[in-house]
């Protein structure tokens, strides 16, 4: 019963903090965000991070933005874990990491984020950091399929026309591993 209080009092403090933030009080939300964010709340440190990022109720901090999505993806948020990887492959607010960008990305894949797959899926079939490989890519378009994405629907019939069966074979029973295990 403690516990089920606990989760409803932490749920209206962040209402309370997204509401600060739709109505415009930028600075009220901040503080409400980090309260929460230092108290664990992922969903919370990934919100102030992205405001301590854009300036957002205060002067833009980068490292501390850096430190929050950190601390918010290490915690299981897959939205923290897919910016990660976005950050990892663009270069923005680390060095250029293809490594750490789909490592991040195999995270969030794991989580559940279609968008996660299909980036994994679009670095293989360009060879963004990785060896191009069109039977990954398939079979990482197959799991974002499956995730939802209509986008990889299209992805996968464009690349299906271009797989030989025996490499099609392969691609579906890499994408049966690959949605068993992401992170692998």
């Amino acid at each position: 019963m403690l516990a089920a209080l606990s989760l409803v009092a932490a749920c209206s403090d962040y209402d309370s903090a997204s509401r600060a933030y739709q109505v415009g009080d930028y600075p009220q939300a901040l503080l409400q965000f980090e309260k929460l964010a230092k108290a664990g709340d992922v969903h919370a440190q990934f919100d102030l991070a992205q405001m301590y990022n854009q300036g957002i109720g205060g002067d833009a901090n980068p490292e501390l933005g850096w430190l929050w999505l950190l601390q918010s993806a290490q915690g299981g948020y897959a939205a923290a874990m897919l910016d990660l990887g976005m950050r990892y492959e663009s270069g923005v607010g680390q060095k250029q990491n293809f490594v750490m960008a789909l490592s991040w990305y195999r995270k969030a894949a794991a989580a559940g984020s279609a968008v996660a797959c299909f980036n994994i899926a679009t670095m293989y079939l360009l060879g963004s950091g990785v060896p191009k490989d069109m039977v990954r890519s398939y079979a990482w378009y197959q799991f974002a399929d499956k995730l939802g994405s209509a986008a990889a629907a299209a992805r996968l019939e464009q690349i299906e026309k271009l797989l030989i069966p025996g490499d099609l074979t392969r691609a579906k029973k890499i994408a049966a591993e690959v949605i068993a295990n992401p992170e692998s």
